[in-house]
């Protein structure tokens, strides 16, 4: 039976291929047409951030450079509100961008920065205490450039456990894999030994 199921695996796969470019293909064209209307595609960037392991991940790192860039820009003197908007090009994610405009607009409106984090929910509570901190100590700048290296350092990590996890998993359906492929490839020889 192995046997059998491996030499049936030539008409299977190539019939798998083709669907899945077709599948890919249709996909494509979906996102493209999904690109004409900013609302349907923001509501699916909110999606992908909350695919297991991968959302939080990219999340964190999108977090990461925005608050480098922050740090980077308000040490070089632009102001907070035209930070923010530079800031807003950073991602490709049209959920992160609005929500960055959505902070530069509640701070033009006179919002503090404690604040206006606080309503959109885009940063980590910690670097929201941080960020609250460094406006009481007037060290915008500092505070922005600690913020962004802990969550570096948290996001390394993550990588690194996600990497820990998924090579056990890698190594079994591997092995799995192999060792079919051998049965299939052995059986039959062992058989044809039997009947000799």
């Amino acid at each position: 039976m192995p046997t059998q199921i491996l030499l049936n695996l030539r008409y299977i796969v190539p019939a798998s291929l083709v669907g899945l470019v077709v599948f890919g293909l249709v996909g494509f064209f979906v996102y493209k047409r999904m690109t004409r209307f900013p609302l349907v595609l923001r509501k699916f960037h909110r999606l992908v951030l909350v695919i297991p392991l991968f959302g939080p991940l990219y999340r964190a790192l999108t977090i990461t450079r925005i608050l480098q860039s922050l740090s980077t820009m308000l040490e070089m003197g632009v102001a907070m509100v035209q930070a923010f908007k530079a800031c807003e090009s950073l991602t490709t994610n049209t959920h992160i961008e609005h929500q960055i405009g959505e902070i530069r607009r509640l701070i033009m409106d006179g919002e503090t920065m404690t604040e206006a984090l606080q309503k959109e929910k885009l940063f980590p509570r910690s670097v929201i205490q941080l960020v609250a901190a460094g406006e009481e100590s007037s060290d915008m700048v500092g505070m922005f450039q600690f913020a962004a290296r802990i969550l570096q350092e948290d996001t390394d990590i993550a990588i690194e456990q996600m990497a820990m996890n998924l090579e056990p998993i890698i190594m079994i359906f591997m092995g799995l894999v192999v060792g079919f492929i051998v049965l299939a490839a052995m059986l039959p020889i062992v058989q044809l030994l039997q009947n000799i």
